[in-house]
């Protein structure tokens, strides 16, 4: 991980818990003798973690625009499938990021937590318990506050790292390897919810079904057909339950990350510190309604806790299910890794070559754009379509959306190559039109609602977690904003957060509503006879948007009516402010004088008026 992170500081933030959150180091993790001071070094063992997202672009674990997923490699140091699989899922990611557009979107909208060995010292000595100075073993997974005594909980550096982790980040999904079982394992497990079984015995008869179920099973669905058999060396993972596919157990990890928020089953710890460990504080277990609302997935890697070198596979196409010599356990559970990681938030990933144009019509008028792309990490699509619009400062005004397309049901990652989205049945397909003689250029984007077969599937509970709540709350997905310059027929993705294009009433596009506007643009673009285009969803242009001689004509009426208007009012006022030629002599301050000195103004131009019009008679009798 070290020269991952060196190599990658971009991509990479290596720290321990030690350093970050102030905890004790259990046991030595390296040993060795130096020739120069001729002494023994003794190394104590630390609990790293890494922090993988474009850091250039993320504010760091207060930035929850990411969402945060985390992968723990360990929990029991004999299980040794994991760190190895987290140590190669790192690598790919990082060295395809900005080659494979799919796993570079992963890192630029995602944030993904590891800590390969949180056990390290069990993992160090090849044990499954955490062996303190004072040589007692504890279980770490039986050592977190849910379902569990106050005073066994938190007695261990491992579980310490990990409630710090939590307290510091907002995680939604989690992945904890283990191994001896192959098993895909989600909530419940914990002995409240499951009845019969017991610790390290049979699975239980039944278990509570949990509020997000529906999600825990599409998920699990997903991950254990993509990650497939490796190989030759083991079946297709089982799926459900953990008390169920495993047993019960108290104080489990999984079940305390997802419920200890909100479940009313998790306590304050009061850990027994005889092992030699620093008194954890009480307010640091105190429960918090917002972090534990993680959905965790317990995997049980191989019925091998050690496999042999040879079934654990290569990193040539990891991502392709070979079911050859090349596939093994560490590939296989990178497939899943992945598949957890592309289902924390829907994305529109639009297949490489597009948007593609064309020329169409009688007089290859007009210019149809065409997109091919799939939704990402959702489980439906409910409908999908292009919406476009041009900038309202433009002569041509139009809006619309295109046809809608849909899926019941996702399977894309269930193909032998999902960094080829065009190989799936997933893609949808979108188009609309444009007349080629628009120079304002045309923005659109893609837009996609997801994933409400999920909650029709959950109606008898509320979802609590994390990740539900968000697509419940945000079912709409839209994709990067693409431009197209009409002249020479080029498009460009736009940067919607630099450039401030916008979409709605309040944007700087003429776009009143996903649905609304002018269709699918061919009666704008002359292909079709009337306004109701054959294919998309109809609407017309803004009426409320005129043209330049529109608003021309408009203004010089204004200005006629204005112009009529202020004659008016000066003929008015020279009426009433004329100087008499003959002033009546009165008393400034006498109203009746006043009143016979207009008066007398009044007959003087009365006779005026008579006396021009008698001469002006006579001239024409004449």
């Amino acid at each position: 991980m070290k020269d991952l992170t060196q190599q990658f500081p971009s991509l990479i933030q290596l720290f321990d818990t030690q350093s970050r959150y102030k905890l004790d180091s259990v046991g030595i993790c390296e040993e060795y003798t130096s020739s120069k001071r001729n002494e023994t070094i003794r190394t104590p063992c630390k609990q790293y973690f890494v922090v993988i997202t474009d850091h250039k672009s993320w504010k760091g674990s207060g930035d929850e625009s990411r969402p945060h997923m985390i992968i723990s490699g360990e929990l029991h140091g004999n299980e040794r499938i994991g760190p190895q699989v987290t140590v190669e899922l790192v690598r790919l990611l990082t060295s395809q990021f900005g080659k494979d557009p799919w796993l570079t979107e992963l890192l630029k909208t995602r944030v993904l937590v590891i800590i390969p060995t949180t056990n390290a010292v069990g993992y160090s000595q090849n044990a499954r318990y955490e062996r303190g100075s004072d040589g007692k073993d504890l279980d770490p997974n039986r050592d977190f506050p849910f379902d569990q005594f106050p005073e066994l909980c938190m007695r261990t550096v491992a579980a310490r790292s990990l409630n710090e982790m939590f307290r510091e980040f907002r995680f939604q999904l989690m992945l904890t390897f283990h191994g001896g079982a192959n098993v895909i394992g989600y909530e419940w497990g914990d002995t409240s919810h499951c009845s019969g079984g017991s610790d390290g015995g049979l699975g239980a008869p039944s278990c509570s079904r949990a509020e997000d179920h529906s999600f825990m099973h599409a998920l699990g669905l997903r991950m254990q057909s993509y990650a497939g058999t490796a190989g030759t060396f083991e079946k297709t993972y089982d799926l459900g339950s953990m008390g169920e596919t495993v047993y019960p157990v108290k104080g489990g990890l999984e079940d305390w990350a997802y419920g200890a928020s909100w479940y009313g089953n998790e306590i304050q710890c009061r850990p027994d510190t005889s092992k030699g460990l620093a008194a954890y504080p009480i307010s640091k277990t105190t429960r918090n309604s917002d972090k534990q609302r993680c959905i965790t997935y317990l995997i049980e890697a191989g019925n091998q806790k050690q496999p042999p070198e040879n079934q654990l596979g290569s990193n040539v196409d990891m991502l392709s299910k070979t079911k050859g010599a090349g596939d093994g356990h560490i590939s296989r559970n990178v497939r899943l890794s992945i598949a957890a990681l592309d289902a924390l938030r829907p994305t529109i990933q639009v297949v490489e070559g597009y948007p593609r144009l064309s020329s169409v019509g009688k007089n290859e008028q007009a210019w149809m754009i065409e997109v091919h792309f799939v939704v990402r990490g959702a489980f439906s699509v409910e409908q999908a379509f292009i919406q476009w619009s041009t900038p309202k400062s433009g002569h041509e005004v139009q809006s619309g959306a295109s046809s809608s397309d849909h899926r019941t049901q996702l399977h894309l990652l269930s193909h032998d190559d999902p960094t080829n989205p065009e190989s799936s049945a997933d893609v949808m397909h979108a188009s609309f039109y444009t007349p080629k003689s628009v120079r304002a250029g045309v923005y659109f984007r893609i837009v996609a609602d997801v994933d409400a077969s999920l909650f029709k599937s959950n109606t008898t509970m509320e979802p609590q977690s994390h990740i539900m709540r968000n697509r419940n709350s945000h079912p709409r997905v839209v994709s990067k904003t693409w431009q197209l310059i009409t002249e020479g027929a080029v498009y460009a993705r736009v940067e919607e957060e630099s450039s401030g294009i916008g979409w709605g009433t309040n944007g700087q596009l003429y776009a009143q509503s996903s649905e609304g506007g002018a269709g699918n643009g061919e009666f704008w673009a002359g292909l079709a006879s009337s306004d109701g285009e054959s294919g998309g969803m109809h609407g017309n242009p803004d009426t409320k948007q005129w043209s330049i001689w529109t608003i021309l004509a408009m203004s010089a009426a204004v200005l006629l009516v204005v112009a009529f208007l202020v004659m008016i009012l000066i003929i008015i006022l020279r009426r009433l402010f004329h100087s008499p030629r003959s002033p009546v002599n009165v008393n400034a301050g006498d109203p009746s004088d006043i009143e016979m000195q207009f008066l007398a103004e009044w007959e003087d131009t009365e006779s005026s008026q008579s006396s021009s019009n008698h001469s002006s008679r006579h001239e024409f009798e004449e």
